[in-house]
């Protein structure tokens, strides 16, 4: 099979989009011919010109949409949808230079917007317009011309789709209840980790912690929809009942963590270094339980990477993984608006009860090999596109 793959980042580097095109080209790449098209990595990473047609049209795109202040409304909108069919057009044209089995799109349905291909489409993406403009902040306040346009553009994309694949029950019954897609093409298929332990240094569960000694880390890049302030309470009422207890956090320096005693800033890690991985690791080795008490989350996909060091997770009803954390008992969840002080209450009964810790930390692991990992991913999306192309 030979599939054109398009993303409005480059696959190839680990970073870019939280990671979701370069595991995803990686693993389609097991299994198929995977050719990314449009934009000019596609010939050669080395021969990229500093600003080509395709980006043009997206920054255009994304100015639009991210500063409608100096535009009606409707100039907002127009102006996105042409720019949306521009790179529609394009798309047509490289697809028509050449032949493929399937066009594979990550991330964004943009180029699908008035695109006139026959062949097949798959769509993968951890990100639905109406989730996102109802609970993300960032998109929250956008211009009623922003949201139209968004809203506009994922119908049409959604409607050309013959299969959508999503991390999250709630962003495929988004896709099945807002824009149309037939249930059927619906797929729910959880991220795999980008931090990983070492190969062959994880075997058993955790140790418990203890109350001379309980680590709780959080990944947290923003420090208001995740719920920053709330971990740090949480770990400073424990402190106050007579537990050691420390909170680590990952993510950009904030003050919400430095002013607090309870905690300690481990970095801003990113995912093209390995000192940072070296660094995750580190920070892994000593947790014992991970929150994500997130207000919004998709997915969440750092809950998925502490199931990999055998580590379990307390996390919102709002998080996208609180289905497969429920489903493979491998954590606890909380309601959306839980308070510090039920985060309290759920660390320290999945401490003090015994055996409950082992339990969840075995638990992870189990859900690591069978739920968050690329392979599964990829294994399980390649079933996907070979019915679609097959009929």
């Amino acid at each position: 099979m030979r599939i054109a793959f398009v993303c409005p980042e480059d696959p190839e580097d680990p970073a870019a989009l939280s990671g979701l095109p370069y595991a995803a080209k990686r693993q389609l790449s097991r299994f198929a011919e995977v050719v990314p098209v449009l934009p000019a990595y596609a010939q050669g990473r080395g021969a990229r010109p500093t600003r080509p047609a395709w980006r043009r049209r997206l920054s255009a795109l994304r100015g639009r949409l991210s500063r409608p202040e100096a535009r009606s409304a409707l100039e907002v909108r127009e102006g996105s949808l042409r720019a949306a069919e521009a790179w529609s057009r394009e798309l047509d044209q490289r697809l028509a230079r050449d032949r493929f089995d399937l066009l594979f799109t990550c991330a964004v349905t943009t180029p699908l917007y008035r695109l006139g291909t026959a062949i097949p489409v798959v769509h993968f993406s951890d990100a639905v317009a109406r989730p996102l403009f109802s609970s993300y902040p960032v998109f929250t306040f956008q211009s009623e011309g922003s949201k139209d346009a968004w809203h506009e553009l994922e119908s049409e994309g959604i409607r050309r789709l013959s299969a959508g694949i999503w991390p999250s029950g709630l962003l495929a019954e988004s896709a099945v209840r807002d824009y149309g897609l037939p249930p059927e093409r619906a797929h729910v298929l959880p991220l795999g980790a980008n931090f990983l332990p070492l190969p062959g240094t994880i075997r058993q569960p955790a140790a418990p912690p203890t109350r001379e000694n309980l680590q709780i880390s959080i990944v947290a890049s923003d420090p208001v929809r995740k719920r920053l302030e709330l971990a740090v309470l949480a770990v400073e009422l424990l402190r106050a009942r007579g537990w050691k207890a420390v909170l680590t956090h990952v993510g950009p320096r904030h003050a919400i963590s430095e002013r607090s005693p309870a905690t300690r800033w481990a970095g801003a890690l990113g995912l093209r270094a390995e000192a940072d991985h070296a660094a995750f690791r580190r920070v892994m080795a000593e947790t014992h339980i991970q929150l994500l008490p997130s207000l919004a989350e998709n997915f969440g996909i750092a809950p998925a990477e502490a199931a990999h060091f055998g580590k379990p997770s307390i996390v919102s009803r709002a998080c996208g993984i609180a289905e497969f954390i429920e489903s493979s008992q491998c954590g606890v969840v909380l309601p959306t608006a839980g308070t510090a002080s039920e985060y309290v209450t759920a660390i320290e009964e999945v401490v003090d009860t015994p055996g409950r810790y082992q339990a969840l930390s075995a638990a992870s692991l189990r859900a690591a090999s069978r739920l968050f990992h690329w392979d599964r991913w990829g294994e399980r999306t390649w079933e996907i596109l070979t019915g679609v192309v097959t009929g």
